[in-house]
Formats: structure tokens, sequence, C-alpha cells
């Protein structure tokens, strides 16, 4: 129910001159006025038939102050024919003609015409106010159509006398050159206001936007997850922050666009970089952005040293000669005077070369150590992040692996190798069924070994069996699929 129901008409008169004295300090008066003049009509059943011409006019104007073009076209329909007689009427009328026609300019001097004529202190301020309105519509529609033009013409565009086109284009910190040209800057049309604080959970929340878009993801588990070396499930390391012109860039877009609606985004994204450079304007926003940014790479580089030493896997140990190489390196790139590698890597192999077994013992034993401490790490590295893969193994799989187990057999050509499977077959194929039935045991053991790992995999990383699946689909197209009769432990020579 509205606010004035049950107001008599002199009361809403009242409130409308109220509001009309606000103005033009108060722009919200214009919404005001025509919400009042509208719960006239609606509330107290007193029709725009029964409004004063003055009363008419003031809703007319308001609608065009709004730049409500429709509903003044609507209202001008609803007017009596012998009120549309009127001399302000009809001038607003054709005002609102020049408007609905993109007439602007034509429009912009009607409106100042009327003005000098009109005697009423409540049209008179909504007049100016449409004046003003249409000499911003203006200046925007130079600013997104032209690059230059000659002075004399944003002059004749926006009806002014030679001082007041200088002081306008002085105001606006528009340049001129020497042949009497202005070019125009968008920056006059960007309200700072639009230009809001953001905060550290904006910029994260925008760094995962666009890193989603620019690197979608097939599955749901990798937005936790990577799988590394077609083997291990690790979580996703943390995500590098933007750069702060790059998040500068995502926020501001839709500000730029909104004031440059027709021009391609390679225009868009020239104009912010200008905006961005431009520190008169924008250094308040810029080091609000710098800042939280530099205070999220070092968050970023704190929770990747700690992400590091937790999940990346760890690495094979130097050999001997690359221990040997990492500790002559520096003092031979001083002796030789050079920064060339090859230079000096073929320096240190040669010298490696010359060396006895007992001078070289000394980097063998550190190798020795090294990789003892690598299969520890490993192995608990396994022990945690290792895929457990369901592998649909037979009894002849099994056969077979239990037949070479710790053997390494090399062949000298596919023959020879497909010779030696058909005797795998038939000597398989003579099994008696009780002999069978202890590789049936141990598939059984083995499945339920495997249903094990893969339950207690599933349960420390929280996957569904959905995103259990997925790993699964993701490992096999990383890495091929190696028949159980390809085993490592048979190879050719």
């Amino acid at each position: 129910m509205s606010e004035h129901l049950g107001r008599s008409k002199e009361d809403y008169e009242i409130l409308v001159a109220k509001e009309i004295s606000k103005l033009p300090n108060n722009t919200q008066s214009i919404e005001n006025i025509i919400r009042i003049l509208e719960d006239l009509e609606e509330n107290i059943n007193i029709t725009i038939e029964d409004h004063s011409v003055t009363l008419l006019s003031v809703q007319f104007l308001c609608y065009l102050v709004s730049y409500d073009l429709e509903n003044a076209k609507f209202f001008w329909s609803r007017i009596l024919d012998e009120k549309k007689q009127n001399q302000t009427l009809q001038e607003i009328h054709k005002i609102l003609f020049f408007l609905w026609s993109g007439q602007q300019n034509a429009a912009f001097q009607l409106i100042a015409q009327v003005n000098s004529n009109i005697n009423n202190k409540s049209i008179s301020s909504l007049l100016h106010m449409l004046h003003t309105a249409v000499f911003q519509k203006i200046l925007k529609e130079i600013t997104l159509n032209y690059a230059n033009l000659s002075i004399k013409e944003f002059q004749s565009l926006l009806a002014l006398n030679e001082q007041d086109t200088f002081k306008t284009i002085q105001k606006l910190n528009w340049k001129t050159d020497e042949k009497q040209f202005v070019y125009p800057d968008a920056k006059y049309l960007m309200d700072k206001e639009k230009f809001k604080q953001i905060n550290e959970e904006q910029i994260d929340q925008i760094t995962k936007l666009y890193r989603k878009k620019t690197n979608p993801i097939p599955y749901s588990f990798q937005e936790r997850f990577d799988v590394l070396d077609g083997q291990y499930l690790v979580p996703k390391p943390p995500l590098k922050p933007l750069s702060a012109y790059n998040v500068f860039t995502l926020m501001y877009m839709r500000i730029i666009r909104e004031n440059y609606p027709n021009e391609p985004t390679s225009v868009i994204l020239k104009k912010l970089s200008s905006l961005w450079n431009d520190d008169e304007f924008m250094i308040d926003h810029k080091l609000e952005v710098l800042n939280l940014i530099k205070y999220q790479n070092y968050q970023y580089y704190k929770e990747m040293l700690y992400y590091k030493k937790i999940y990346t896997k760890p690495k094979l140990p130097l050999s001997s000669f690359q221990i040997y190489l990492k500790e002559r390196y520096i003092q031979v790139k001083e002796e030789l005077q050079t920064a060339d590698i090859a230079s000096i890597t073929q320096y240190v192999t040669n010298s490696w070369s010359s060396m006895s077994e007992e001078q070289k013992q000394e980097y063998q034993q550190i190798y020795k150590d090294n990789i003892v401490n690598f299969k520890t790490v490993i192995a608990e590295y396994d022990k945690t992040f290792r895929i457990p893969l369901k592998q649909q193994k037979n009894i002849y799989n099994l056969f077979v692996i239990d037949q070479y187990q710790g053997k390494k057999i090399k062949f000298k050509n596919l023959e020879e190798h497909q010779k030696f499977t058909k005797n795998l077959q038939v000597m398989f194929n003579q099994l008696s069924p009780e002999e069978k039935q202890v590789y049936e045991q141990k598939k059984i053991k083995l499945d339920e070994q495997i249903n094990q790992e893969v339950e207690k995999f599933k349960k420390y990383f929280d996957l569904s069996e959905q995103d259990y699946q997925d790993i699964q689909k993701l490992v096999k197209s990383q890495q091929k699929t190696k028949d159980i009769n390809e085993d490592h432990q048979i190879g050719f020579i």
C-alpha cells in the first residue's frame, strides 16, 4: 500500500511543491514527484484530466529528465486535446520528439530557448535539469564517436559560446592542439564510486573463476586434486595470484564496457591499460590492488613451501658423477672464465675420467647413502599417494607372474617371444584342477586386498566412487596399460 494513501489532492500538491523545492540538488526528488503524481491518480481517482497545466508540465518533464521516453510518450497521449494546445506543453512535446528521434542537439537548443521564456520556477528548475542531462548525453556521444573533432564543431554540438566552450574543455581536462582540434577523453564518464574497494576474498574468487575458465577440467575431482606421473594423487597446489594488473582488468572490465558498449575487447583493454597508467585518476585503487596482491604473493610462497615439502614426489638422487660435477662447477667456471655450460661440463667430465677408483669412492659412497634414504622416502610416499588400480587379473596372469617372479628374460626377436608365450600357455593348460585352484584362491585374496586399499584410499582423500572411477579413466589415458605378459621382467635384447 502506498505511503500517500488517504491524502487529499491538496496534500499531494504540497508534497510535489516540497520535492520541487529540493531541485536541482536532489535528483531523487524526480522519482519522488513521479511516484506522488502516479499515486494521486491511483489512490484518490484524480486523473490527469483534472491536473492543471503546470502539474502536467511538471510530470511530463520529470519523465524526460529521467530519460523515460516511453512513459513520456504514453503520458502525452493521455492529456486532453484542449490542454495540449498550451504552448509550454507543446514545446515540451517537441523536446520529446527530438529526443525520441535522436536529435539531442536540436533538443538541447530548444530546451535553452524554452527555459528563457518560462516564468514558473518549478518548470524552470526541471528544464535546467533536463538541459544538464541532455548536455551530458551529447558529451557522452561525442566521447564514444569521436577520436577528435574541431573546437568549432564541438561548440556547435553543445550550442555554447566561445568562452563557455573553452571553459567546458578545460573542466573536462580534454587536450587540444594548435590546429584547434579537441581530443575527447572518457575518464570523465568514469564514476569513481563505481571503483569500489576490493578485498582479498573478491580477488580469490575472481582468480578461481579466471583459472577455471582458462583451464577447464573434465572431471570434478580435479578441482581438488592432480594426478602425477599417472600414478599418484596429490592435492592441488596453491593458486598463484594473478598480477595486480590482471586483477584490475578483470574487476573493472564491466565498468569500462558500460561506457564503451560497442567497442571490441581489444579497444576496451587498451583503454583499461591507459586508465591503469593514469596515477591521477587511479592511484588509490591501484595501490589498494597492489597491496592486496603483495600480501597474497607472500601467502602463496609460504603455502607453496609447505606444499612442496609434503606433496612433491621425491626425486632420484644425483649420480656420483653429478655430485662431483655440482661440487666442481663454480670452481671450474672461474678457472675457465666462461659461462658456457657445455665447456664446463666437458672439462669436469675429462677430470672425472682421469680419477682413480679410490678417488671416486667418496662420491660413490654419498650416492649409495642417498639411494638408501630415497628408497625409504619413496616407499612412504607410495604408501600415502599411489593410486591403487583395480586390475582385471585372471589366473593365467597370476601363473605367469608366479613362474617368472624375480627373473629377467630377454628375446632376440618377436618370433622367439611368441614361441615362449605359446609354451607358457601349454604349461598352464597342463596344470591340474587342484593347481589351478591355488591361483583361484590367490586371485580372490588379491582382489580383496586391492578392494581394501581402494576403500582406504577413497576414505583418506574423501573421494566418491564416481571420483575414483574418473581417476582410473584419467590414469589409463595418461599411460598405456601394460599387458602382464609384457612385464618388465620379460623384454627384448
